[in-house]
C-alpha cells in the first residue's frame, strides 16, 4: 500500500510523545500571551508551518469520516468543511490573544533544497498515485482504493483563500518554508514567540520554541478539554472564550529535547538526526544498495513508515556511546564504525554534513555566505520583511554575512575524533 512520506527526524516525535519531559514542558499559551501583552502592549505572534497545518486538518477530517467517505475527502475535501476547521483553529488562537503568521512552501525546489529532492519527489509520487487510483475508481476501472491518508494537492490554495478572508498574514517562501520560519523565530528581534507545526525538524533547530500541533488543547475551568482535534478548539466561539479557559500545549526547546534524549550537547543531537534518518539522509539510509546501517551495527526498523531505517532508540544509544568515558573501548569502536560508514558512501557523507549545516544554523540555507548579492532565498526573505510580516532587525540578514559558523564538519574526525582524548567535540 502507498504510504505518505513522513516529515523531519524519523522516530523523534514518537520517542518524545508521552515522555516525562513532555509533561514538564506543557504550558499555558494563554498565560504567555497575556504576559507578553502586559509587557509590550502587543499581541503575541506565532509562526505557523502552513503545509503542516493543512496536512493535519485534512488528516483529522479523514479520521472523522467513514471508510468510503474518507476516500472522497482525500480526493476532493469539502471546502466548507475544511474552511470551518481552519476558521476554528485561527479563531481559537485569536480568542487567546495570539496572532498566527503563516508560512507556505512554494511548488518548486530552490538550489539549496536539492539535498532533499528524493524526499520531496517521493511525497509528490504518493499524491500522483493516489489521484490515479481515485480516477480509476470514478471511471469504473477499480473497485476500491488504498485507504491510506494523503494530503489533498490543493489544500494550500484552499487555506490561502480562507486566510485572506480572515485577514491573516501569510507568505509563500521560495522552496520549503522550514528554514525561513526557523530563522525568523530564532531571531528575538522578530517577536515570534513560537513555531506551530507537526514537523519534527523544529524540535532540533536552535533558539526557537516549538509547539507540536497535536499537543494543543483548550482546558476549561471545569476540567474538561477541547482537542486535540484542531477543529474542536473553538466550539461555537463561546466555550473557548469562557472565563478561565486556557490554550495549552507542549513548548519544546532544543535543550528540552537534549534532556529527554540524555545527550550532552547540540552536536550529539544533530548526529542522532543524521543517523536515524531525516529528509536528507533517510533516502540514502533506506536505499538497498547502501549498507550504512549494517556498518554502524544498528538494527533496522522492521515495518511502517520508518521501515529500513536505524532503530531510533538504538541510534541514540550509539551516539551516547561515542563520548562515554566509562567505556573507552566502546566509544572508540563506535567512532571507528561511524567514520567507516561515512567514508564508504559518498552520498551519505554529503547528506550527513548537510544535516549539520541546516540544523545548527538554518540561516545558512537562507543567507548566501560566499556572494554579496541577494540569493533567491534572500529575495524571499526580503519579500517577507517588506510585507510587514516580520519587521525589525531581521532585515539585517539581507546585508550581513552570517556571524555564526555552521557546525558542519569538513572532516568526519571533527565530529568523531580519532582518539577518545579528543572527544570534547561531543561532550
Amino acid at each position: 500500500p502507498l504510504l505518505p512520506a513522513s516529515m523531519g527526524v524519523r522516530g523523534l516525535t514518537s520517542f518524545l510523545r508521552g515522555h516525562p519531559v513532555a509533561a514538564e514542558v506543557t504550558t499555558s499559551l494563554t498565560q504567555a500571551a497575556h504576559e507578553f501583552y502586559a509587557r509590550t502592549g502587543r499581541v503575541m505572534r506565532v509562526g505557523v508551518d502552513a503545509p503542516s497545518l493543512v496536512h493535519k486538518l485534512q488528516e483529522q477530517m479523514w479520521r472523522r469520516a467513514g471508510n468510503e467517505t474518507a476516500v472522497w475527502l482525500c480526493a476532493l475535501p469539502s471546502l466548507v468543511s475544511f474552511e470551518a476547521a481552519l476558521v476554528a483553529f485561527i479563531s481559537s488562537l485569536r480568542a487567546h490573544y495570539i496572532e498566527p503568521l503563516f508560512y507556505f512552501d512554494s511548488p518548486s525546489l530552490s538550489g539549496e533544497d536539492q539535498a532533499k529532492r528524493a524526499t520531496v519527489v517521493g511525497r509528490h509520487e504518493v499524491k500522483i498515485a493516489k489521484v490515479v487510483e481515485i480516477q480509476n475508481l470514478c471511471e469504473g476501472f477499480a473497485a476500491d482504493v488504498n485507504d491510506a491518508f494523503f494530503s489533498c494537492p490543493f489544500g494550500s490554495e484552499q487555506a490561502m483563500a480562507v486566510m485572506s478572508q480572515m485577514e491573516c498574514q501569510f507568505l509563500t517562501c521560495l522552496g520549503e518554508a522550514d528554514f525561513t520560519l526557523a530563522s525568523v523565530a530564532g531571531d528575538a528581534a522578530n517577536d515570534v514567540y513560537a513555531v506551530l507545526s507537526q514537523d519534527s525538524d523544529f524540535f532540533v533547530f536552535p533558539g526557537i520554541r516549538y509547539v507540536p500541533l497535536d499537543s494543543l488543547v483548550v482546558a476549561l475551568p471545569d476540567g474538561t478539554q477541547l482537542g486535540p482535534d484542531l477543529s474542536l478548539l473553538h466550539v461555537g466561539g463561546v466555550t473557548a472564550r469562557a472565563p478561565g479557559a486556557q490554550l495549552r500545549g507542549e513548548l519544546w526547546t532544543q535543550g528540552d529535547v537534549m534532556r529527554a534524549l540524555e545527550l550532552r550537547n547540540a552536536n550529539q543531537l544533530y548526529l542522532v538526526c543524521a543517523l536515524c534518518g531525516n529528509d536528507f539522509t533517510a533516502p540514502v539510509l533506506k536505499a538497498p544498495e547502501t549498507n550504512v546501517v549494517e556498518t554502524l551495527g544498528i538494527r533496522r526498523v522492521a515495518g511502517g513508515l520508518a521501515a529500513g531505517l536505524p532503530n531510533f532508540a538504538d541510534t541514540v544509544q550509539f551516539v551516547r556511546s561515542l563520548s562515554d568515558t566509562s567505556d573507552a573501548a566502546r566509544a572508540t569502536k563506535c567512532g571507528a564504525l561511524l567514520r567507516k560508514a561515512v567514508a564508504e558512501c559518498g552520498e551519505f557523507e554529503a547528506a550527513f554534513k548537510y544535516t549539520f549545516e541546516v540544523y545548527s544554523n538554518p540561516q545558512h540555507v537562507i543567507a548566501a555566505e560566499q556572494t554579496p548579492s541577494l540569493s533567491p532565498r534572500h529575495r524571499a526573505l526580503a519579500s517577507l520583511i517588506t510585507s510587514s510580516v516580520v519587521p525589525g532587525k531581521c532585515a539585517q540578514i539581507l546585508n550581513e554575512q552570517p556571524t555564526t559558523r555552521a557546525v558542519c564538519p569538513e572532516q568526519i574526525d571533527e565530529v568523531v575524533p580519532s582518539s577518545l582524548d579528543a572527544a570534547g567535540y561531543l561532550r
